[in-house]
């Protein structure tokens, strides 16, 4: 559950990209993205109840793709970095569910 964040202005440059940096705090870790809104906006309201790694906590502060991440915890350190990142046009129909599958909540 995050505890409190953080927003440093231009603290990185990411695949040539200036980013900004959002620091979570939580109980028994430190996650850290580095966003730049103004390049890769996203609107927080299509994430709300996605709480699986705070995913919708980052999003609602930076309102913008992560272009690299960190988790630190007492056991290890995790960073990801994209390489690469390909601005598309996709089908709406690509996300159609066809009739016969049962769509059902998760538990």
């Amino acid at each position: 559950k995050p505890l409190s964040f953080e927003i440093i202005k231009n603290d990185e440059t990411v695949n040539g990209i200036l980013c900004n940096k959002l620091v979570i705090k939580t109980n028994n870790t430190t996650l850290i993205y580095w966003f730049n809104s103004d390049k890769y906006p996203m609107n927080p309201k299509l994430y709300e109840g996605h709480n699986y790694g705070n995913w919708y906590y980052s999003i609602s502060k930076a309102k913008a793709l992560p272009l690299k991440s960190q988790l630190e915890t007492a056991q290890f350190v995790f960073t990801t970095t994209a390489v690469n990142v390909v601005e598309e046009k996709v089908d709406p129909k690509f996300f159609e569910i066809p009739e016969e599958i049962i769509v059902a909540p998760a538990h």
